[in-house]
């Protein structure tokens, strides 16, 4: 048998190694990434026309101005916006819905839209994404795309301070609790490396090529123990369908709640049957808290029976 003191070497050399990269792969990479599609999901609860007005915004901040003639309800074809900057015009397209996949024809009608109205470059955004075809026109005619990805890093300090307290928040959260799997694999991993080195199961280091050798298979004990964590952490499509049937059932049966109904995947519409708004959306809120991936959802309040009251939109975060 070994001295005790080789084999905890080994053992903490992987632990360390492996939470090290862990923490990479997951509390910054992972964490990034996670905290862009909770961004794309929370500009989709937006109206377009209010992720047209930040995106708006962000054009106005690198020195793009409205066109000061424009009339009112003008009618526009291929385009939403007409900015200009140096004297220079310059079109904005916005096409709605994640789902939306950008193609080279796409590009290609835009194009043509600047040369109808001399316009020296376009600007097109979409929620969803685009192709190797789209990028590749896009570069030929000097037209920016913006898709979900860099739409998000665009706007997103134009956007409510809630939105995006809540986006990083959510972040953090999954972040944490995937780092904590990943990390007890490590743990566990290097228990098991410390037991098989000390009852001589594994071969003891006799030079530096013969450690270099050994440790080759680390990394793909690396994505054993933190590829399994990172994609069982986040809900899917079925069990979110799940949360919010149960979520609106909870919901509806609540007391000042005449009904709880899903008008799309992210917008809760609320029958009100009580005049105290504060108190019956506090609940509601509870309720979405205790579901993964609803706590962004966009609450419609439909006033109560007899109520001159207009329809109202709420959020919990």
């Amino acid at each position: 048998m070994q001295p005790i003191s080789t084999p905890l070497l080994l053992a903490a050399a992987v632990a360390l190694a492996l939470g090290g990269l862990a923490f990479w792969l997951v509390a910054i990479v992972g964490r990034q990434r996670r905290e862009i599609q909770l961004g794309i999901a929370a500009m989709a609860a937006l109206k377009w026309r209010e992720i047209a007005g930040y995106l708006l915004e962000a054009l106005r901040r690198r020195g793009y101005a409205e066109d000061p003639e424009a009339e009112v309800g003008e009618r526009r074809e291929g385009f939403d916006f007409m900015l200009y900057r140096q004297g220079r015009r310059h079109l904005v397209g916005c096409k709605h819905g994640t789902a939306y996949r950008l193609g080279a024809s796409a590009v290609d009608d835009f194009a043509r839209t600047l040369e109808m109205h001399g316009a020296a470059g376009g600007t097109l955004a979409t929620l969803g994404t685009t192709d190797a075809g789209a990028r590749t026109r896009a570069a030929a005619h000097g037209i920016e795309l913006l898709d979900g990805a860099a739409l998000w890093s665009e706007i997103r300090d134009f956007l409510p301070e809630a939105t995006r307290d809540a986006v990083a928040r959510q972040a953090r959260r999954e972040s944490r609790r995937r780092l904590g799997i990943a990390t007890a694999g490590a743990l566990t991993l290097g228990v098991l490396v410390f037991v098989l080195a000390r009852a001589g199961l594994m071969p003891e280091p006799v030079a530096p090529a013969a450690r270099v050798a050994g440790a080759a298979p680390a990394p793909a004990s690396t994505a054993a123990l933190v590829a399994p964590s990172t994609a069982t952490a986040e809900p899917d499509e079925s069990e979110l369908q799940a949360s919010r049937a149960a979520a609106a059932r909870a919901i509806a049966a609540m007391p000042g709640v005449s009904g709880a109904v899903w008008a799309t995947p992210s917008t809760l519409v609320l029958d009100l049957a009580s005049a105290d708004e504060a108190a019956v959306l506090a609940a509601v809120c509870g309720v979405l808290d205790d579901h993964p991936g609803l706590d962004l959802t966009r609450i419609q309040l439909q006033p109560t029976p007899g109520s001159s009251d207009p329809v109202r939109w709420r959020r919990c975060h």
